[in-house]
């Protein structure tokens, strides 16, 4: 039995033990593993997740390239979904797009990268992982990402999502200590970068 999650850790560990396409379920904690190419497993995750949006997308995104979430947003904007983005002004085409359409983008237009690649659903839900939401990377690259269906951590991801809605980018984001939970007798750990020293707390484990 698992007995904790330092959730990037344990990703990038999985990451180099399973080659194959998979699914890892363990209650409320699920574990997707894309086989490139064209497995479609990952497309799939994360257009169903969207998809069951019922009223809220929080998105924080370094990239978006492809049609596969930009057009799985749009359709939720058009079933009343609200939805608030957040990303870096690296990579903006398809931003541009969604907000041409009227929905709520704001950029980090720092030197420095957002490098997120969550969502939250309806305040419940949060995908997070190695996967950026680009064609390359849902489908060519091996990449990892886990959804996790809890109300506190996803409060959690909310609460780094609003200081950068806010305009509270990398040095600017107010480091709180890390935050514990228990999912299902599961401990769950949750950092933030750069605000509460992940690389420190990896070398800890």
């Amino acid at each position: 039995m698992i007995k904790k999650f330092v959730i990037y850790f344990l990703l990038v560990w999985l990451c180099g033990i399973v080659s194959f396409a998979t699914v890892v379920s363990l209650d409320r904690i699920k574990i997707i593993f894309n086989d490139p190419p064209y497995d479609g497993g990952m497309v799939k995750a994360l257009t169903t997740l969207v998809n069951s949006a019922a009223s809220s997308i929080d998105l924080a995104a370094y990239s978006m390239r492809g049609h596969v979430l930009r057009d799985a947003l749009l359709n939720a904007a058009k079933r009343g979904i609200k939805i608030r983005i957040v990303a870096d002004d690296s990579n903006v085409w398809n931003f541009f797009i969604l907000k041409s359409k009227g929905i709520k983008v704001r950029f980090d237009a720092s030197p420095s990268l957002m490098h997120d690649k969550y969502l939250i659903i309806d305040g419940r839900k949060v995908w997070t992982g190695s996967t950026n939401f680009t064609h390359m990377g849902l489908n060519f690259h091996n990449n990892n990402s886990i959804i996790i269906d809890a109300t506190s951590i996803a409060q959690d991801f909310e609460r780094d999502f609003q200081q950068m809605w806010n305009g509270c980018f990398h040095e600017d984001k107010r480091a709180d200590k890390y935050h514990e939970f228990t999912l299902d007798g599961t401990p769950v750990e949750t950092f933030f970068s750069p605000e509460d020293g992940v690389e420190e707390e990896i070398v800890k484990r």
